[in-house]
């Protein structure tokens, strides 16, 4: 068993339409989310997968690979007893690097 779901938060980069979302939505899923909820206004999304906290980086390499940019802002995970989210790994303000053509 892989563990407790956890919730990955990417801001997302020069998404501008349905066509976009779907193909960021396919790779993050081929890449073994089980959930991607993406916000084209906010662009932001949350894709929830079981493994590793430390594995939640690896879900903007997939982005990168479908070709567009992504910002990863953290984790969120339910912590036991609580009715809340908290966030486990704080935004450090990274980037990709990645420039879509």
């Amino acid at each position: 068993m892989k563990g407790e779901p956890i919730r990955a938060i990417l801001r997302l980069h020069d998404i501008r339409c349905a066509g976009c979302l779907n193909t960021i939505e396919s790779a993050l899923r081929r890449h073994g989310a089980e959930s991607v909820r993406i916000d084209l206004a906010s662009h932001i999304a949350e894709i929830t997968y079981r493994g590793l906290t430390s594995d939640a980086d690896s879900y903007g390499a997939a982005v990168r690979a479908a070709g567009y940019r992504a910002t990863f802002l953290g984790v969120v995970s339910q912590s036991p007893g609580s009715d809340g989210t908290e966030w486990t790994k704080p935004a450090d303000g990274s980037s990709c690097g990645h420039n879509a053509e």
